[in-house]
C-alpha cells in the first residue's frame, strides 16, 4: 500500500487540472481530452473528469476520476485518456465523437487489450463498485472474476455486476470499444467513499486494486 499522506497530496495536485474553472477545465485546450502514453497495453479512461454536456444540460464531473486514472498511469506505465475541458459532447453518451476517435487511435497504435472506463457513483449508492459489462458481452467472465477478487482482497467488498450501470447504451465507451473495436472493455462506477482522497484507507485500496488489475492484464503473457 501507499503512504497515505503522499497519496492524498498527489491526488489533490493532479485533480487541480480538472477542477480548474469550477471543473469546466482549461477552456483554451485545442482538444477536449488529454492522452498519456505508456508501454502496458491497457487503457484507463476518465471521460467525466470534468463537467460535460448531455441533452443540452451540464452534468457535473465525477470527482477524482481524472486524478485516479492519472495515478494509475504514473504507477503502472499503462495508457490513459481523460477529459480536460467541457465540450459539446458527453464522451460516455454521445454516439461517436472526438473522445472515441482518440480511443480508436490509441487502441490501433498500441495494441490495447483492455479498456477500463472509470466513473463516479454517488456516496448514497449502496454498492462500492458497479462493474458494467453490457450483461456479459463486453468482457469474459474469467476476467471479471479476477477483477472482483482483486477488489475483495483489498477489502472492497460490495462489488456489483451490471447492477445499476450496465454500460449498455450505444454511446458508452464500453459499448464502443467492445463492439466497434472488438477489444475487451469494462465500465467501473466507483462510490465516492472510495474516490475521496480524504478517506485515505478506502482511496488507497481502490488505487491498489486498479494497479493490480492493470499489471495483470498488461503483463507480457496472459
Amino acid at each position: 500500500m501507499f503512504s497515505t499522506f503522499d497519496l492524498k497530496s498527489m491526488a489533490e495536485i493532479i485533480e487541480g487540472q480538472f477542477s480548474y474553472n469550477e471543473y469546466n477545465g482549461f477552456e483554451h485546450s485545442l482538444v477536449p481530452y488529454d492522452v498519456k502514453l505508456g508501454t502496458k497495453p491497457v487503457l484507463i479512461s476518465a471521460p467525466h473528469s470534468v463537467n460535460h454536456m448531455r441533452n443540452n444540460n451540464v452534468k457535473k464531473a465525477d470527482l477524482y476520476t481524472g486524478a485516479i486514472a492519472s495515478l494509475v498511469q504514473l504507477t503502472t506505465n499503462c495508457l490513459c485518456i481523460t477529459s480536460n475541458r467541457i465540450s459539446e459532447e458527453d464522451p460516455n453518451y454521445t454516439i461517436d465523437g472526438r473522445y472515441k476517435d482518440a480511443i480508436k487511435e490509441i487502441c490501433d497504435q498500441n495494441d490495447i487489450r483492455l479498456v477500463i472506463d472509470l466513473h463516479g457513483a454517488a456516496i448514497s449508492r449502496e454498492f462500492d463498485i458497479d462493474l458494467g459489462t453490457m450483461h456479459g458481452t463486453s468482457i469474459d467472465e474469467t476476467s471479471v472474476t479476477f477483477m472482483k477478487n482483486r477488489f475483495n482482497e483489498n477489502k472492497i467488498k460490495d462489488i456489483r455486476l451490471d447492477d445499476t450501470f450496465p454500460a449498455s447504451h450505444p454511446g458508452t465507451i464500453t459499448h464502443f470499444t467492445s463492439q466497434s473495436l472488438n477489444i475487451d472493455a469494462i465500465q467501473m462506477e466507483v462510490n465516492y467513499r472510495y474516490r475521496n482522497p480524504n478517506n485515505t484507507t478506502e482511496f488507497s485500496a481502490l488505487l491498489q486494486s486498479l494497479i493490480d488489475i492493470v499489471e495483470h492484464f498488461g503483463k507480457d503473457s496472459l
